[in-house]
């Protein structure tokens, strides 16, 4: 096995991590009220992925700024 495989193979659980945290911290600003350009500036990713993200949320509407409406 090369070194740059196994390399990649020691990064691939690093990067699902980064992942799944990105995508948590996109819905949790989205839960804080912040609008979908905010999101990804904040979270430094492009808008297809934010929308990709939140478009399941869409059901629990568009909270205001430090309004939840999950009760």
């Amino acid at each position: 096995m090369s070194a740059e495989r196994a390399a990649a193979r020691r990064r691939a659980p690093t990067d699902e991590a980064t992942e799944l945290l990105r995508t948590l911290l996109i819905v949790q600003l989205r839960l804080a009220g912040l609008g979908y350009r905010e999101i990804r500036a904040v979270a430094g990713c492009d808008m297809n992925r934010v929308n990709k993200t939140l478009k399941p949320l869409k059901s629990l509407g568009s909270p205001k700024r430090g309004e939840s409406k999950r009760t």
